[in-house]
């Protein structure tokens, strides 16, 4: 390592000789932990990021003769090994994350995100939704005015450009409501829904991209990162209007019925802000996904479902009855017993608003057995977490991420007021 980054150094090296080691340690960087440490420790993070703002002459000296001319608008370097080693270097690893951002990396990303090269925009997209991972950082790049750009790339780029501008606006919204704010006034919507809707009928979800080391990892894709995105989006009023007045419910319950469990998440929060979205979500036909989920998604997914089925009963008899004809009473008590402490939570209000006012469904829970699994809810240690019940607000990059054996708070509250 320290010979690459020795050339990295070296004034004297070439820039086509220093793209091969950006190339290289691009490589040897990729979801390798202990070699990021590495690579940080021996000082390439600021030699890279100061090959983003090299350009060559207007005549292309000797030692760019491989750089392009696009449309004859002049030369450029090729950018993406370098783009690529910072994206590797930054994936998980926050400190690397603050690190490239020191070193100036963020206005030269931003402005290849606008380049006429298809893979500069994804690679450039890529480390900026590495780096929005980091909180520290996420008020550099909105500074740095990424957003119309990402939402730009969201419209006419390739599809793993789309799923890593998705991603970088994903982690920006996660837990900055000014930020939330700010991406929707960018008229990010229209092209995250656009972005998670199916090319044509039929069509297989695009392969999630290989260049980018994204952040979070059990929802990869561009349909992913677009629900994640939108399902961050929605916790504010304004946004959630936005993607119901642009035909956004039933594109949601669309990519449920794909399997994109994260979509779950956004109508869970769209549930919660008004009943009419309510009805609109069961209407598009979300429930029988929503259960389905609930018996054969992963651990994730169970937490969104719950969730999303907590808020759709909530108040609302006619969707009681409904939930309950679909079959969510059994799955809700299994996850209720099995599931993770927060889709245990979910799963507690779930039952408890399926049965409030409502003989049937309380005769439902009881014969489900759903007494001794909130005895056991009543009787567990509990643990604070951040989030506000109904809403999805916490988490990681693009997926959740919660304690793992501790209960959040209101837990013993929701299995409180589900033996009520």
């Amino acid at each position: 390592l320290k010979p690459l980054v020795a050339i990295l150094r070296d004034g004297a090296s070439s820039r086509r000789a220093r793209e091969y080691v950006a190339g290289a340690l691009m490589n040897l960087t990729l979801r390798q932990p202990s070699t990021q440490v590495e690579v940080a420790a021996a000082g390439a993070i600021p030699l890279l990021a100061s090959m983003l703002s090299e350009a060559p002459s207007a005549d292309a000296p000797a030692d760019a003769a491989h750089a392009g001319d696009i449309d004859g608008r002049g030369y450029f370097y090729p950018m993406e090994e370098v783009a690529g080693a910072l994206t590797n270097l930054a994936d998980s690893n926050d400190a690397n994350q603050r690190a490239v951002v020191a070193a100036g990396a963020v206005p030269p990303l931003v402005a290849l995100l606008g380049d006429a090269s298809a893979s500069h925009r994804e690679e450039a997209a890529g480390t900026l939704m590495n780096l929005a991972a980091c909180d520290d950082n996420k008020g550099a790049i909105v500074g740095a005015k990424a957003l119309g750009p990402l939402v730009a790339v969201l419209t006419d780029g390739t599809d793993a450009a789309k799923e890593h501008a998705a991603g970088a606006l994903a982690n920006l919204a996660n837990g900055s409501d000014a930020h939330q704010a700010a991406i929707g006034g960018a008229g990010a919507v229209p092209p995250l829904l656009a972005a998670l809707a199916p090319a044509a009928a039929g069509a297989p979800e695009p392969p999630p991209a290989s260049a980018a080391a994204a952040e979070g990892g059990e929802g990869s894709g561009v349909w992913a990162r677009a629900a994640s995105a939108l399902l961050l989006l929605s916790t504010q009023r304004a946004n959630g209007d936005a993607i119901v007045a642009a035909g956004g419910i039933d594109t949601l319950v669309g990519a449920l019925a794909r399997g994109v469990w994260e979509a779950a998440g956004g109508l869970m929060n769209l549930a919660a802000q008004q009943p009419a979205h309510k009805a609109a979500i069961v209407a598009a036909g979300a429930l029988p996904h929503l259960v389905s989920m609930l018996s054969t998604g992963s651990p994730s997914a169970q937490e969104e479902a719950a969730g999303a089925l907590m808020n759709l009963a909530a108040d609302a008899p006619a969707n009681q009855e409904a939930a309950a004809a679909a079959g969510a009473v059994l799955p809700l008590v299994v996850v209720l017993s099995f599931g993770t402490p927060p889709a245990r939570a979910n799963a507690a209000a779930a039952l408890g608003n399926l049965a409030h006012g409502n003989v049937v469904n309380r005769r439902a829970v009881l014969d489900a057995q759903a007494v001794p699994p909130l005895l056991a809810l009543l009787a567990a240690p509990p643990a604070p977490t951040p989030a506000a019940a109904g809403a999805k607000t916490s988490g990681g990059p693009v997926t959740s991420a919660s304690a793992k054996g501790a209960l959040p708070t209101d837990a013993r509250a929701e299995a409180a007021d589900c033996l009520r």
